[in-house]
């Protein structure tokens, strides 16, 4: 599941993203939702507070974190990878400029 989020993440970061023009406040934006998505999956994988009890805290940290960098990276290497190509989106049709990624023809990105 966490594969799956982190794919699709990039999409909404950009569409929250859309409008805010300072590329640190962008950065701190992105990186705050894909932590929070991160935990939100977490506490999903671990059936809510309940799997949580037999941890000790340092494990729940780690768990945390670990869900937090996992959903960063994916969401960075998704939209590198895919979200932000230019050579993905030469297939994808209705193409309007020759030289434009995914999220430029979904108007999530200036080009």
């Amino acid at each position: 599941m966490l594969i799956l989020v982190g794919a699709f993440l990039p999409l909404l970061v950009a569409t929250i993203n859309r409008s805010v023009k300072n590329s640190d406040l962008r950065f701190w934006i992105s990186a705050f939702i894909a932590a929070l998505v991160g935990i939100i999956v977490n506490f999903i994988q671990h059936n809510g507070p309940v799997g949580y009890i037999e941890l000790t805290l340092l494990q729940i940290v780690e768990s945390f974190a670990e869900s937090i960098m996992s959903m960063i990276g994916m969401s960075k290497i998704s939209y590198e990878g895919f979200w932000n190509s230019q050579e993905v989106s030469k297939h994808v049709p209705d193409s309007v400029l020759e030289k434009e990624s995914i999220l430029e023809k979904l108007d999530l990105k200036k080009a």
